[in-house]
């Protein structure tokens, strides 16, 4: 429809200057009312009043002239018969005309749009690759970045640790200092005390010790008195030469009786010596390792002073009554042995005290 009136609108020039002429003429297109008038055949209500009708009525009077009246109109819409197809012709020559120009512009048109879609899409799809390249360099900076970040935010997390940790190491350090100072001072206070105790006690055991000596000091003193005693007598004269008096073989008699009824199995002076050597010894690592007084050092010399002297004694009376007949040598070895025995005697009692008191204490 829209086509129909633009065609309408763009009518030809030739059949724009045919309605100019006629509306210069002055004779107006006749209409269908107009056809139908002179033809006779109008069905309105005033078909009486048209002229053939009053004609016709009258007797027919003009026959002749509604005849050719007729033929003019007739010959007339013929005319215009002929103009109508001909503007009509010229119509559809130029619709045809221009439905072939629009299909030339509609194609035109479509490649364009074509050419332009695919452009597009090109573009579109340069633009995604772009920006996919652009989006991964940005997460290649991103995570980048972000480790970056994070590291110092790592590092910054572990300085803060390592600080908070210092810290608190160097108060526990501290801490631990000051009752390790605590404990070190108590327990200093407490060793003290008991050092000062194993040395009031070291000292009641090395007075005890000398006051055990004192009685072997006096036996030792008795029996140097009594070797010198003898060895007096046996070197005064005698009434015969390998001879003793009567008296003095009655006192031999009467001490070898004594001393073999106290001191049957004993061993001899050298194996006594040498036991009591070794027991000395004994105790005196035993103090040694208890940090004893600088008097059992004394004690000991001068016990095994007064051994050497006393087995030098033996020695030499021995050797003096090797002369006689046997006698002194008799007398001797059983007052040896009664002095072995009582200074290891002694020696033992005393151990065991010491051995007593360290396990008390």
């Amino acid at each position: 429809m829209r086509a129909d009136s633009d065609y309408g609108r763009r009518s030809s020039p030739s059949s724009r200057k045919a309605t100019a002429t006629r509306s210069h003429k002055g004779s107006p297109s006749p209409s269908r009312t107009h056809l139908l008038s002179a033809a006779g055949l109008s069905s309105s209500k005033n078909a009486t009043h048209s002229p053939l009708s009053r004609s016709w009525a009258a007797g027919q009077p003009s026959r002749r002239t509604a005849s050719s009246e007729v033929e003019r109109s007739i010959a007339e819409l013929s005319l215009k018969c002929q103009q109508l197809t001909g503007q009509l012709e010229r119509l559809a020559k130029n619709f045809a005309r221009e439905v072939d120009e629009r299909r030339g512009t509609e194609d035109k048109l479509t490649r364009h749009v074509q050419q332009q879609v695919e452009e597009l899409v090109n573009i579109v799809r340069e633009s995604e690759a772009k920006t996919e390249q652009d989006v991964g360099q940005a997460l290649k900076v991103l995570r980048s970045n972000l480790s970056l970040q994070m590291t110092e935010a790592s590092g910054r997390h572990l300085q803060k640790l390592e600080k908070k940790l210092s810290d608190e190491f160097n108060k526990v350090v501290e801490r631990s200092s000051a009752d390790f100072g605590e404990r070190l001072s108590k327990e200093g206070a407490e060793i003290n005390q008991r050092v000062s105790k194993i040395e009031a006690l070291l000292r009641r055991s090395t007075e005890r010790f000398t006051d055990a000596l004192d009685p072997m000091r006096a036996t030792l003193a008795d029996l140097s008195s009594r070797f010198e005693e003898v060895e007096s007598k046996a070197m005064l004269g005698q009434p015969g030469e390998g001879q003793m008096s009567p008296s003095r073989l009655k006192q031999q008699a009467s001490s070898k009786d004594l001393l073999s009824t106290d001191h049957r199995e004993r061993s001899p002076p050298r194996e006594c010596d040498v036991e009591m050597k070794l027991k000395l010894q004994q105790i005196e690592r035993k103090l040694a390792a208890s940090n004893p007084d600088v008097r059992l050092a004394s004690m000991r010399s001068e016990t095994q002073d007064s051994l050497n002297a006393v087995n030098q004694r033996i020695d030499t009376s021995k050797g003096n009554w090797k002369r006689s007949e046997g006698s002194g040598q008799s007398v001797l070895r059983p007052l040896s042995e009664h002095y072995s025995l009582q200074t290891s005697h002694a020696i033992n009692s005393q151990t065991q005290r010491l051995k007593d008191h360290a396990r008390r204490s």
